[in-house]
């Protein structure tokens, strides 16, 4: 079964999305609908491999200016032409990508600048002790500092409480994801 998985802009609430569908292509595209629809504070991702990403366009029901593949630190880094080949072929298609658990790995600031990626997503285990643990707070701002700087939109996973939300709001973190916002569900429990 698939799940949906979503980032909200952390000054704003969480609307829960809508998917069916047979294929990935034709579940992205119901996704894409429904992030039109929410506005561009949604980023949606499902696993797309580069196949579907072509034929994903060519669906009436979404543009690839709507989708945003994540791919994460560990696989980004383990070859990095692919990874650079990939990162481009998406971008030339109008899509855009979020380099999801950064921190938890090589976390290399080489590869940050190298990968043109549009979104850093810093890895949950930072976040989830946000409000408790400072040796978090400092790391999470200073991640959040360097992709804002480097002109990336930075995403906090494992986001659970109000507490953390604002300490992410304070930091200037632009996106959430996690409890607080919305459980993961089954796209056949979300069929009209």
């Amino acid at each position: 079964a698939m799940s949906r998985n979503t980032a909200v802009k952390t000054s704003g609430k969480a609307a829960a999305p809508r998917a069916s569908g047979k294929s990935a292509a034709e579940s992205a595209a119901t996704k894409s609908v429904e992030a039109k629809q929410a506005g561009p504070e949604r980023v949606a991702s499902n696993g797309l491999t580069e196949s579907a990403l072509r034929k994903a366009p060519a669906s009436e029901y979404m543009s690839p200016e709507q989708l945003v593949f994540e791919m994460t630190e560990a696989a980004a880094m383990s070859e990095i032409d692919v990874t650079l080949n990939f990162i481009h072929r998406v971008k030339e298609l109008g899509s855009r990508i979020a380099l999801d658990n950064f921190g938890a790995g090589f976390s290399s600031f080489y590869y940050l600048k190298r990968f043109e990626v549009d979104y850093l997503k810093i890895d949950g285990s930072f976040i989830r002790d946000l409000g408790t643990d400072k040796s978090n707070q400092v790391f999470v701002k200073a991640l959040n500092d360097i992709a804002r700087d480097m002109g990336k939109q930075v995403i906090a996973g494992w986001v659970e409480t109000p507490e953390v939300l604002h300490l992410l709001q304070d930091i200037g973190a632009q996106y959430g994801q996690g409890y607080l916002f919305s459980r993961p569900a089954l796209l056949d429990d979300n069929r009209n």
